[in-house]
């Protein structure tokens, strides 16, 4: 595998091109996490945050405490924010400094896959068709903090 460090901005650009106006047609979950974009794109992560995340832990404590007494309870409400941006439309991808990758969806919803999950070799990446940037040369990918990788097309 071909890969080169590139920049921030570099980086927001060729995500910009990717993924803005396509659309979530399904997510993964497991021991990373997959969001499906169509046919073309698979991002594969480990972490995730969104401003909503407190308000459908809330709902869900007040509705059945017990949910959330499980290994990874954050990943509950992760599954139903996926839930709900699913056949949404990517208005808007950006990456941040910290080589996190910012989604914003239709009704104000916003995702930010972030790049600091601590006991992995790779924080986020995507690809065509594989989950894991070993197993298929990722377009662009976050092994380490924040530096990002693109495929080198030479």
């Amino acid at each position: 595998m071909s890969h080169i460090l590139i920049g921030v901005s570099e980086a927001t650009q060729r995500l910009t091109e990717m993924i803005t106006g396509a659309h979530i047609t399904g997510f993964e979950t497991g021991d990373m996490w997959t969001l499906k974009l169509g046919n073309t794109y698979r991002i594969a992560f480990h972490t995730m945050s969104s401003t909503k995340e407190d308000l459908i832990n809330q709902a869900l404590r007040n509705v059945d405490q017990e949910m959330l007494e499980c290994t990874d309870p954050e990943e509950v409400s992760w599954a139903t924010l996926l839930a709900s941006v699913t056949r949404q439309t990517v208005l808007k991808a950006s990456i941040e400094n910290d080589a996190s990758l910012t989604l914003h969806f239709e009704h104000g919803v916003t995702i930010t896959i972030r790049s600091d999950t601590h006991v992995v070799d790779w924080q986020w990446c995507i690809t065509k068709y594989a989950a894991d940037p070993y197993a298929e040369e990722a377009e662009l990918a976050c092994f380490t903090g924040s530096e990002i990788s693109a495929r080198n097309f030479t």
